[in-house]
């Protein structure tokens, strides 16, 4: 949405706004919600601050979300504790199986982007089982199974990190790693035009189903290219994954059961229901809209999908889980400190799969360049030693 759209319903609604009642909740909620699809944050205060003046819509459910919406915004811990539970409180049409204490948790700060996720989903549901059941489950030799890696620009073009972990994982997962690129990814998938389309304005959802379809498949593992791998893990991954009491591992949240990164995915099985769920409303959700919700909306469909399927949600409970996701950024955070081989050792045994980055302009790196960064810093002694570690 342009500046100049948000500015002209502002305008519009800034009109108007004196003559509602309560008979206009709806209209009130709908003003809110697209003001926080545009992060519209101050504004939103405003019209919250004019509608509890005149004493509007207290007993509103779709206001009284948008007014926990704002609180959290705004780190008011206890207005938006306050209104979240009030509107629970009151909102009959909730739906059962999903968990609500932790759907407004800390982990998920966008309550109008869930809420919105979570009916869309509600709306496609039957679709979405329908086209899963078309993929029934069948368990694969995962031992001999394909670990699937990509970069779009292929590897001669992908930044130096990037390189250095392809060629670490190359050394790990030897034959049964396969290196995919925008040259030869279809020779494995077939990529629906409308997914297509998002190839180059939404790579996030692209890549997102990439991973999705080549595990429906062909079974076995995804992991991202700026992933440090170790043998360590992938001994464990093929111990949980040849017990066939479990299907799907993934690195869980620990706070929220079915919150997942999906950075790393891996299946002993072709059909896996859960990513057959997946993969259904990725390509729902491309026919019907043009933009995302939000950059983790495929961690919150996993999250919705897993509580309001029966067989995915027995599925995942019976699955492994570990404890190292809130670890799996650690050797990350130490980029621009000087090498220390104990430290690293540490990091590795309290998590053995890393998420890293090709990406600068992060905060906790505090510098325009990686590679402006000291020859002995943690950084640069992984891109010269990946291998080797």
């Amino acid at each position: 949405m342009s500046k100049e759209n948000v500015s002209n319903t502002l305008a519009y609604f800034n009109n108007i706004k004196n003559e509602l009642n309560e008979q206009d909740s709806v209209l009130a909620s709908d003003a809110i919600h697209f003001f926080a699809r545009n992060l519209e944050w101050d504004t939103i205060k405003d019209i919250v601050n004019f509608f509890d003046k005149k004493g509007l819509y207290h007993n509103c459910i779709e206001y009284l979300y948008e007014k926990a919406q704002l609180y959290r915004r705004l780190k008011d811990k206890e207005n938006e504790l306050k209104y979240y539970n009030l509107a629970l409180s009151i909102d009959e049409n909730k739906n059962p199986n999903i968990n609500w204490n932790l759907f407004f948790d800390s982990n998920n700060p966008g309550l109008s982007y869930r809420r919105d996720e979570l009916k869309f989903i509600l709306e496609n549901l039957s679709d979405i089982q329908r086209i899963a059941d078309s993929y029934p489950s069948s368990h694969i030799n995962f031992k001999e199974s394909p670990v699937f890696v990509f970069w779009d620009q292929g590897y001669d073009n992908a930044p130096i990190i990037v390189k250095s972990m392809i060629d670490r994982m190359k050394i790990i997962y030897g034959n049964k790693l396969v290196f995919l690129t925008g040259e030869t990814i279809e020779a494995y998938i077939d990529i629906p035009a409308r997914i297509e389309s998002f190839r180059e304005s939404k790579r996030a959802f692209f890549s997102d189903y990439i991973r999705t379809e080549l595990l429906l498949r062909y079974g076995g593992t995804w992991i991202d290219s700026t992933v440090f791998t170790t043998n360590q893990f992938y001994k464990e991954n093929l111990e949980i994954l040849e017990k066939n009491d479990n299907n799907l591992y993934v690195l869980r949240i620990p706070e929220n059961p079915y919150r997942i990164s999906n950075w790393f995915l891996s299946t002993n099985q072709t059909g896996n229901r859960i990513l057959a769920l997946m993969y259904a409303t990725m390509l729902i959700f491309a026919e019907k809209r043009n933009s995302l919700f939000e950059y983790y909306q495929y961690h919150t469909f996993f999250e919705i999908l897993t509580q309001l399927d029966k067989q995915a949600n027995e599925d995942f409970h019976k699955n492994y889980r570990n404890n190292y996701q809130p670890y799996a950024h650690d050797l990350l955070k130490n980029f621009r400190n000087d090498w220390d081989r104990e430290l690293f050792n540490k990091l590795i045994a309290r998590c053995p799969i890393q998420k890293l980055t090709y990406k600068s302009n992060l905060l906790h790196l505090r510098t325009h360049s990686l590679l402006h960064l000291r020859t002995h810093s943690f950084y640069k002694t992984i891109i010269r030693n990946a291998a080797f570690l």
